[in-house]
């Protein structure tokens, strides 16, 4: 497994800074005083262009840089819809005297993927099992032990056979293997978590899709790919690494691509991931050149 590390010190960039501000002060005048004042009001860390990494988009390649905008339930990049978020029901306040230990849906058994249990309903409140859970354990724990004991429910899951932490993506994740062999992640992370309900706001789908942005620009920093779908939702994404999409391009057919033994990065769809690499190889000039440098300055 890659792991995904996040960082942020970019000695080049200091550097680059340090000897700017320099200049400024050697070559001093009030229109040079005036152009940095105006370069310092201007700064903004969150509108940078990313040239690292790799997005794909509905199958094609979008070249860098990359920039990202939330957008109602979407989010975009490059202007370019990305994926979509859909409303959840958190939004949904419950009365105090509504809320209760509601257990576990009825209609997930031992050998239900993990996504069915989103097709139960508490009848008469139109929300889910896991919501009111949520809710009930905030009403009676403080946030950071109520977070604890909604891990807890989870992992419990009937049809749960494995619930653990995947650090590769960093601190949040939980790898979920089901009994009947269903793999996925799920983000649930805890800072946010107490974050969020420490400071009672409401949940909302662009705070989901900010916290989602910021991960794929930590994930773009260090070179990771990622495949988007502008219809389905962020949990729906793929990725892989730049080693392992240098390698996919080394192949000619998709028959040819041994998937198991070169994308070694958990994620799904991995027969649908190499044929879009595939395909924008042979297609796009712009991404074969691209490839094709990044093979170059490969150790």
């Amino acid at each position: 497994m890659k792991t995904l590390k996040l960082l942020f010190i970019v000695p080049a960039l200091v550097f680059a800074t340090v000897f700017s501000f320099a200049q400024d002060d050697v070559y001093y005048s009030p229109n040079n005083k005036q152009k940095k004042e105006k370069e310092e009001k201007d700064f903004n860390p969150k509108k940078r262009k990313i040239n690292s990494g790799y997005v794909f988009i509905d199958g094609k390649y979008v070249e860098p840089p990359y920039r990202f905008k939330v957008k109602g339930n979407s989010l975009y990049i490059n202007k370019q819809k990305a994926c979509t978020q859909p409303t959840y029901s958190w939004a949904i306040e419950l009365k105090k005297k509504d809320i209760y230990r509601a257990g576990y849906p009825p209609c997930v058994a031992k050998d239900s993927d993990w996504d069915e249990r989103k097709n139960c309903k508490i009848e008469g409140l139109d929300v889910s099992y896991d919501y009111m859970m949520k809710k009930y354990y905030l009403k009676k724990y403080k946030v950071d032990v109520a977070y604890d004991s909604i891990v807890n429910y989870y992992s419990n899951y009937p049809n749960v056979k494995s619930f653990e932490e995947f650090e590769d993506l960093g601190s949040g994740y939980y790898k979920i293997i089901c009994y009947n062999g269903y793999e996925t992640l799920y983000q649930f992370d805890k800072d946010n978590f107490i974050k969020k309900h420490s400071e009672k706001k409401s949940k909302k789908t662009n705070d989901v899709l900010e916290m989602y942005s910021k991960v794929f620009k930590s994930g773009l920093n260090e070179g990771w790919v990622y495949f988007l779908n502008s219809e389905l939702s962020l949990k729906k994404s793929g990725l892989i690494t730049e080693s392992e999409l240098i390698e996919i391009c080394m192949y000619d057919t998709l028959n040819s691509v041994p998937s198991e033994e070169i994308i070694t990065t958990f994620t799904n769809n991995k027969k649908d991931i190499i044929n879009e690499v595939l395909e924008e190889y042979k297609n796009n000039n712009s991404f074969k050149n691209r490839v094709k440098n990044a093979k170059r300055l490969s150790p």
